[in-house]
Order: C-alpha cells, then structure tokens, then sequence
C-alpha cells in the first residue's frame, strides 16, 4: 500500500472519533477567581524577535542594492562561421566515433577468439565513444584550423586539412579529398553533394555529404564509412536557438545507438551534451573542459538509465602515459552518487603519434627494400652484360686459351 494511501485511511479514521460540535457545558467548569497575568518576558522576546528579524532583513536589502552590477554569463548555442566549420566538425566527430567502434570491435573479436569476455561498465561503455570528440573539440578555444586547397590526388579536385588538439597539446590532422556534386545556386543558398575519403592517422574512411534547404532552414548531413553496412552518420540543422547534431552509429547492417550532442557556450567556454539511446537504456552526459593543479582535464556529469538501474554522478577523464605499452590512454574517476567510494577506469586511447611513427617505419623499411631491389636488380643486369659480352666474344671467333 502507498504511503498516501495510508495517510488517507488514518485521517478518516481520526475524523470519526472527534465530535464536530462540542459541548461545553457538559464539562462543569469553573469560572477563574483569578485574573489571567499576561507575560512581561514573552512580550519582550517576541518583540526583540520582530526586531531582528527586520534587522536581517533590512540588511540583505541593503547589500542586494549595493552589489556591484555582475550579470549572470547566459548559456547560448555555439555558433559555426560557415560551411567549412561544420563540415570540418562533422567529419572529425563521425570519424572519431567510427574509429572507437572499429577498434572495439577487433578487441570483442579477438577476445570471443580467446574465449575472453571483455570487461564492461555499463557507466564507461556509452561515453567512451565520445571521449575523443570531446576532447579535441572542447580543447582548442578557437574550434579548427582549417586549410583548403587543390587535390593533389587525381580523382579528387578538393582537399580540406583541419586540425585540432587534445589534452596532451598534440596536433591532430584530418586530411579530406573530396567531390562537390550536383550543385545548386538559389539566390543567396547554395545545396550540393560532397563525395571523397578521409584520412585520420592510418585510417581511411569513404566519406559522403550535402548541404540542403528544407522550409529556409539549412540542413547538413554526412557520413563516414567502412563499407555500406559499417559505419556513422550525423545531420545538422541550423537553427538560431540551438546548435545540434544527431548521430547513428550501424555496425554489420545494425544501428547500435542514436544520440545526438548539443553544443553551447557560456563566457566563452564550451560545453558538449549528449543525448544517447540504446535500445532501452538511455543518459545524459555533460562534458567540459577544466585545468585543476596545471593538469588538462574532461569533466563529465551523468544521468542515466542503464539495464533497469538509474545512475547519476561525475566523472574526470585524464590522459596518462602508460610506461609499460609507452602509449597514451584515458584514465576515468567515476563518483556515482549512490556509491559510497570513488573509483578508477583506465580505457584505451587512440594514439596518432604513434601511428604516425609506424607509418614512418612503414616509409624507411619500403625505402629499404626498394634501394635492396634497385642494388639486385644493378647486379643481375651487371651479370647479364658480361653474359652477353661473352656470347658475342663466342659468336666473333675469339676463342678462349684451353690448357
């Protein structure tokens, strides 16, 4: 039974046993001889309360009108300066995402290979996907720096390069070669395709977009690719209260998860929200960048529902250095609000320099082998010189002394 329910039936309980009308003079009382002396002390003290009372409040009225004029920073929805910008962010979001999700899916693959399981948080799981977006776009104040200019890849006629940092002051480049299609002139609206690949460290994603006009307001979509049944799409509207993007993430002809990330500002700093669903669970996480004690940081709040159970709580995100696989990785500080204790996560973290560096030993051991190749194939043709200077000494006349 419900607590109300029970304060229902007490009350009617209560009410049957009070007389609505009572009668006085079945109780014989007596009349006072004694004149009732009101108290001098409670007098006083109800007076000295009415007196302080005013006081404080005369007081709080005093210092509100005295204050310094210091207006409250309000939360606006941050604003892209055009179309390069919010292709520049959709690229690198959807990537970032695709990213997480081809790794993790090696990880599940290799570890159902060695019969593993791998270890889940069902806190961790839905924002690791996010982190790297996050971190490299609430990072830098300025948002992207971007460079356009010719392809120089001969099916492509555009390149766009932007980059962005994270947390451990790194550079982080995205090159895109592209195709614009099908473009479409309206006054002062333009719509078009965008068809091309992206190259993020090793990795390299098909890409496809467009800008298009629905009812005067613009709308962006794009999406970064494996293959037709791998991958994450994001569309965008411009609106002039809100700056949001929605996301679909599909692996193997599957959409795993649906979210859809609000981006404001509040005295020139951002701040990233985001809004996920996975089948019936669902959250809230709010990101931030924060510096504490000269370290880089994302401070994360949450609400969700996750597998029948609400959490809410907080969350730091560091990047260390891991000295035994001499890489970087997120270390994550969940404070949930029903536990009584914190604890640690630490989370695998893409790491471009190092793929960079791989890429450049990739460069010097083909370098090897190529100037290897070029040294045999001078010998052999050394070899098939002299061959051929015998075979036409032979073929002269010229014989060889016998012994």
């Amino acid at each position: 039974m419900r607590e109300k329910d029970i304060k229902k039936i007490l009350k009617q309980e209560i009410e049957q046993h009070i007389p609505k009308h009572l009668d006085v003079s079945k109780f014989n009382l007596k009349p006072s001889e004694k004149p009732i002396e009101k108290s001098r002390f409670g007098m006083q003290r109800r007076f000295a309360f009415a007196v302080a009372s005013f006081m404080v409040v005369f007081v709080l009225i005093f210092s509100f009108l005295l204050r310094p004029n210091q207006p409250i920073d309000p939360i606006e929805p941050y604003t892209f300066s055009g179309d390069n910008q919010v292709v520049s962010f959709s690229a690198m979001s959807t990537a970032a995402i695709l990213s997480h999700t081809e790794t993790q899916n090696l990880l599940t693959s290799f570890s159902v290979q060695r019969l593993n399981t791998v270890t889940t948080n069902p806190v961790i799981d839905h924002v690791l996907p996010y982190l790297e977006l996050a971190e490299r776009f609430l990072n830098d104040e300025n948002g992207f720096v971007i460079t356009e200019s010719t392809s120089e890849l001969a099916e492509y006629t555009y390149k766009t390069e932007f980059k962005t940092s994270d947390l451990t002051r790194s550079t982080i480049t995205y090159v895109m070669h592209y195709n614009m299609l099908n473009e479409e002139a309206d006054g002062d609206e333009t719509s078009y395709d965008i068809e091309g690949i992206l190259i993020y460290g090793n990795k390299t994603y098909d890409v496809f977009g467009s800008k298009e006009f629905e009812e005067d307001e613009e709308k962006y979509n794009f999406k970064s690719s494996i293959d037709d049944l791998n991958y994450v799409s994001t569309s965008y509207k411009k609106e002039t209260d809100e700056t949001k993007f929605s996301f679909e993430v599909v692996v193997n002809g599957v959409v795993v998860e649906e979210s859809i990330i609000e981006i404001e500002t509040s005295n020139n700093e951002k701040e990233i929200s985001l809004e996920f669903v996975d089948g019936n669970n669902y959250g809230t996480y709010t990101f931030e960048y924060e510096e504490v004690d000269g370290k880089s940081l994302l401070a994360i709040e949450f609400e969700s529902f996750i597998d029948g159970r609400e959490r809410s709580g907080e969350i730091e995100v560091y990047v260390v250095f891991d000295e035994i696989t001499q890489a970087f990785t997120y270390k994550l500080i969940v404070d949930e609000d029903d536990e009584e204790d914190e604890y640690e996560y630490e989370a695998r973290r893409e790491d471009d320099e190092d793929e960079d560096e791989d890429d450049e030993e990739d460069e010097e051991d083909e370098e090897d082998d190529d100037e290897e190749d070029e040294t045999d194939d001078e010998e052999e043709s050394e070899d098939e010189e002299i061959e051929d200077e015998e075979d036409t000494n032979n073929e002269s006349g010229v014989r060889f002394l016998n012994v």
